[in-house]
């Protein structure tokens, strides 16, 4: 049976397992097969014409409807789309298994927790087609139907553990409810009335803070006079609950209290009518673009104390006995409970250790003061209903500790440190406060004989505000297999959630103006909406959104001027904007082009070496000259690559820098030097920024230095991370095509080069030519000379290449010769790719071949 995943990430999957991906590799069809599996009923064609090709008249709507239709049975077999008369089409749930279907059954049926364990997120998380706005409408409306009863079975099993009892699965499963829909009003005060009869005071008021943040700087609205009420009415009882005289707990209080305050605001955002009729990808989208700017909450959360100081206003020095530091921890009421005191009193004996938590003072600390790269990986929580999986979690902790310590830039609190917080009653905040961690990752643990559930959230410690959350299911295999794919998925998301966070608080370091910071960051927004926008093929959109970026940087240039990171910002959207819409290199905006290196000069004016502007201009200046051709290219080549070896001399860690050079130098033919950039930009990208690029020009460089199982392992790796991304069937064609490649499998080489014409149909000629060499070397020899034959191109550089290769491979020779004469006129910068692609083993030592290397 095949199963489809929309629920979340998008994955349709064949009986045995193996993924689908030319069928998701067409968004249309996508959308087309996602509505008629998530509707529980057949459906009208004509109800499916006014959803997918409501521009169209009839007659092209129904001939692209009966298209999209036979593409699918073709991909999906004869018995998936089933059909009631003539005009009404469904799904035959015997042959195709969806989530939705499953998740709803589960929620009727009243099994909230199987239903939780099936909805990973929201439907068709992230996908958008532009040309289709009722299925847009549709699309909304159904993830609101279906997030609203997500939200209601969390609900559920919250009360169902509040009475039993279980106060701390009961807020786990409350948070869970809201986390469905964090911005409604009511969904927050059911969070705080739930948290607050659970007892767990200081968690309601933190819900009402973000809550609150969440509505003042994205709205610039204030909660309502109920939500207000009830949480003055929840202050009021976590004030007057230390009656007793306990130390602790009028500590806690105080925290409380001092969090409860209003948080130091920004100026509000600047006027939003710039952007009025800006193409938008979703509202959902927009919700995510949202939730990721509340990191700057963590930027203007007051201090919560200050840092005790002696009478000549330094600060105190703990050096003293072990008796006086009980003494004085207790007297102080600093650290907020028996607990924290232990763990404080054995921090000092381990001070020569860092990962301890040793301090200069046991005093309170200002939030401020917390370093987001500073880590620290609690154990994680064993929820299995009979303990069992208590190993498990530990083994995940300490295997993510492991890795994590590996990330360049992190400083990763060892296990030694955290080894004291295992198990223990200690609040949150008493950990940051020994740890002195910015960032906290926190997880659990459930599952069964057939499935194990992860759960793992990233949590901002200077307002316990939690950054984003994952769960990661794997079946119950092999333990050893299991925690390795567990711990790498987490990794992956932990480290590129950390990357986004570090880097909006790095661009806040550069400016004092928090105008300047602000429109910095809606224009950021608005260029990752114009990347959705060309993923969905709509180029208009995603140049208009660009341009509006472009607005919005200009403004943020002229309110602070000696700030060049706005400048280098327009810079690469001029860049991203001369490849909208374009297959190759050789056709982008040459304009642009030049507008991006003036950008990054400018930037230069103002930040003499800084390494992003000369990542910009090297960059620019590349692809400006990619044709190559004349004595021009190649002075611009070479300043290319001293900018961008400049780039990384300056920033060891600049990662595009890195990839960029790699591509640079595979484009020059000097593959050695690429396969070592292109190592160095794997080692660079700490938080795995620049997956797609360095995944690129790994199996590239493999390819070029003839390492073919390697380049076929990273470009299939390639395939599967980025299924919608042509580069990486083409370089699985490329490899294919090579002579000393293993045997090929011509059905393979075209299914390749089916998605690659669907996706690149202008360079249809160059798939054909190299399919005709697979043909060729499977020894199906007048196939491969027809379709060279009807494929030949020779005003094409690329395609002169792969047709010399072709004949090359059926005995050729002087064909292949003239071809690669004809090649070498049109870019004779290339001699380098010449002289070292294992293509033209086979030529070493011909004369003709070698005369070819050493034309001017």
């Amino acid at each position: 049976m095949i199963r489809l995943s929309l629920l979340g990430s998008l994955d349709l999957r064949a009986g045995d397992g193996r993924q689908m991906l030319s069928v998701l590799a067409q968004p249309k069809r996508v959308a087309l097969l996602a509505y008629l599996a998530a509707d529980r009923d057949f459906v009208r064609r004509d109800t499916l014409l006014g959803l997918f090709w409501p521009e169209s008249d009839e007659e092209r709507a129904r001939h692209a409807l009966r298209q999209s239709l036979y593409t699918l049975r073709r991909s999906l077999g004869p018995r998936v789309l089933a059909s009631r008369g003539d005009e009404e089409l469904g799904i035959d749930r015997d042959h195709l298994e969806c989530d939705v279907g499953l998740f709803e059954a589960a929620v009727r049926n009243g099994e909230a927790e199987a239903a939780l364990e099936l909805y990973k997120g929201d439907l068709l998380e992230g996908f958008f087609l532009s040309d289709a706005a009722e299925f847009e409408k549709w699309l909304d409306g159904r993830r609101t139907t279906l997030r609203n009863q997500a939200a209601e079975a969390a609900w559920s099993l919250a009360q169902r553990a509040e009475d039993a009892g279980e106060r701390t699965e009961a807020a786990l499963w409350a948070r869970k409810a809201a986390d469905f829909s964090q911005d409604d009003e009511a969904t927050v005060q059911r969070l705080m009335g739930m948290l607050d009869r659970l007892g767990d005071r200081a968690a309601a008021l933190r819900a009402y803070e973000a809550f609150a943040w969440r509505l003042e700087n994205e709205l610039g609205l204030q909660p309502s006079p109920e939500t207000q009420a009830l949480i003055s009415e929840i202050r009021a009882r976590e004030a007057a609950a230390p009656s007793s005289g306990d130390a602790g707990s009028q500590a806690r209080a105080e925290a409380s209290r001092a969090h409860a305050e209003p948080l130091e605001r920004e100026p509000s955002r600047p006027d939003e009518s710039l952007l009025k009729g800006a193409p938008t990808v979703t509202a959902e989208s927009e919700r995510a673009a949202a939730k990721v700017s509340s990191e700057t909450a963590a930027a203007r959360v007051r201090a919560v104390t200050a840092e005790p100081e002696t009478p000549d206003g330094e600060p105190k020095k703990s050096r003293f006995r072990l008796g006086v530091a009980v003494a004085a921890l207790a007297a102080a009421a600093v650290i907020v409970d028996l607990t924290e005191i232990v763990q404080a009193v054995s921090s000092w004996f381990f001070r020569d250790d860092p990962d301890s938590a040793a301090v200069e003072s046991p005093a309170t600390f200002s939030a401020a003061d917390l370093d987001i790269r500073r880590l620290a990986v609690l154990y994680f929580d064993d929820m299995s209903e009979g303990q069992d999986f208590d190993y498990l979690a530990a083994g995940l902790t300490d295997g993510l500790i492991q890795r994590l310590s590996h990330v360049p830039g992190l400083v990763v609190i060892s296990r030694n440190g955290v080894k004291p917080y295992r198990n223990a009653d200690v609040t949150l905040d008493s950990i940051v406060r020994a740890l002195r961690t910015g960032t906290i990752v926190e997880g659990s643990v459930k599952g069964d004989a057939d499935l194990i559930r992860v759960d793992v959230r990233l949590i901002d410690a200077a307002t316990n505000a939690p950054i984003d959350s994952r769960t990661v299911e794997q079946p119950a295999a092999t333990q050893l297999v299991l925690l390795d794919k567990v711990s790498l998925e987490v990794e992956e998301f932990l480290r590129k959630r950390l990357g986004e966070e570090i880097h909006l608080r790095e661009i806040r370091k550069g400016t004092e103006s928090p105008e300047a910071w602000s429109l910095v960051r809606r224009a950021e927004l608005l260029i990752d909406d114009a990347g959705t926008l060309e993923q969905a093929d709509d180029s208009a959109g995603a140049h208009e959104t660009l341009a509006r970026a472009d607005l919005l940087l200009a403004r943020a240039q002229e309110t602070d001027r000696e700030w060049s990171l706005p400048t280098v910002t327009r810079g690469w959207v001029a860049f991203g904007r001369a490849k909208i819409g374009r297959a190759s290199p050789a056709s982008w905006d040459d304009e642009l082009l030049s507008q991006a290196i003036a950008y990054a000069n400018d930037a230069l004016d103002l930040a003499p070496g800084d390494p992003s502007a000369l990542e910009l201009r090297g960059t620019a200046r590349f692809y400006s000259a990619w044709e190559g051709g004349t004595s021009d290219a190649a002075a611009e080549w070479a300043a290319a690559e001293g900018d961008l070896r400049a780039a990384v001399e300056a920033d060891r860690e600049a990662a595009r820098a890195w990839a960029e050079l790699s591509r640079l130098l595979i484009h020059t033919g000097r593959a050695q030097e690429a396969g070592l950039a292109a190592e160095r930009a794997v080692e660079a990208d700490a938080f795995h920024e620049m997956n797609k690029d360095l995944l690129f020009n790994a199996a590239y460089a493999a390819l070029q230095k003839g390492e073919y199982e390697e380049a076929r392992r990273i470009s299939t790796m390639g395939t599967e991370t980025y299924p919608s991304d042509p580069a990486f069937p083409a370089l699985e064609l490329l490899g294919m095509a090579s002579p000393a490649a293993p045997e090929p499998d011509v059905g393979h080489a075209w299914h390749l080069t089916e998605i690659l014409e669907e996706q690149l149909p202008k360079m249809a000629s160059q798939w054909e030519l190299l399919t005709a060499a697979v043909l060729a070397r499977a020894g199906q020899s007048d196939s491969a000379r027809a379709v060279i034959s009807r494929a030949s191109d020779s005003t094409n550089a690329n395609a002169l290449y792969y047709e010399a290769n072709g004949w090359l491979l059926l005995g050729e020779k002087t064909e292949a010769l003239r071809l690669l004469a004809r090649y070498s006129e049109l870019q004779p910068e290339r001699h380098g790719q010449l002289a070292t692609d294992p293509w033209w083993e086979s030529l070493r030592g011909d004369p003709e071949f070698e005369a070819l290397l050493t034309q001017d």
